[in-house]
């Protein structure tokens, strides 16, 4: 059953932007979707300054950034701030018992400065799509958007498709014929190339951009 769901301060455009991401993260099976407003000046985020929020399933409240959560906030302004040819950085993936947060900071022209979570169950397929759909959405306001090229080797994305087929390193490691170490190795590399910040983010991320089908 769809939950309750509360707009605060927008309305016209950006009403129409929250409804529509809302929407994907509900068809994602999120359990809740939430945007919260970012200092311009500090690229920090009050909790309590929400422009957003849906509690897509009943009983489930929105997501809140936390305290863990503000380095990688500031990492991701920093991003978002340094070449100034895009106006969102994301996703990152932040596990948190039995959800995954997808964490999006958006900026531009026609939008206050913003952070977007949406709590997803742990599952890297629905992690994937969510944030498929939430490129396509915020492309729309974003057409100078950066698109970035990453080469993984062939063994990097052989190891990629059988993480993302549920198998651990060590089950991938016997059907390649590697040890797990070596796995894990691989693993962490292509973690680097795609900047992400663990292996379900790696996995989510290489789906995303049709690396691994």
């Amino acid at each position: 059953m769809p939950g309750r769901e509360e707009l605060k301060r927008q309305s016209g455009p950006l009403e129409d932007l929250y409804l529509k991401l809302a929407a994907a993260a509900r068809a994602c099976e999120a359990s809740s979707f939430a945007v919260y407003q970012i200092s311009a000046l500090s690229g920090k985020v009050d909790a309590g300054d929400v422009l957003y929020c849906a509690a897509i399933r009943d009983g489930q409240r929105p997501q809140r950034p936390g305290a863990d959560d503000t380095v990688i906030l500031r990492s991701q302004w920093f991003r978002l701030h340094s070449g100034r040819s895009h106006t969102f950085e994301g996703p990152t993936f932040h596990v948190n018992k039995e959800l995954v947060q997808l964490h999006y900071v958006v900026d531009a022209p026609s939008t206050p400065p913003m952070l977007l979570i949406a709590a997803l169950p742990i599952d890297t397929r629905q992690a994937a799509d969510c944030s498929m759909e939430f490129d396509a959405i915020l492309g729309l306001i974003s057409p100078l958007a950066e698109v970035h090229t990453v080469m993984l080797s062939p063994r990097e994305l052989e190891v990629a498709r059988w993480i993302s087929e549920g198998k651990t390193s060590q089950e991938a490691g016997v059907i390649l014929g590697l040890s797990e170490h070596t796995i894990n190795e691989y693993i962490r590399s292509g973690m680097r190339k795609m900047g992400a910040t663990n292996r379900l983010s790696f996995v989510a991320k290489t789906i995303r951009r049709g690396l691994v089908a």
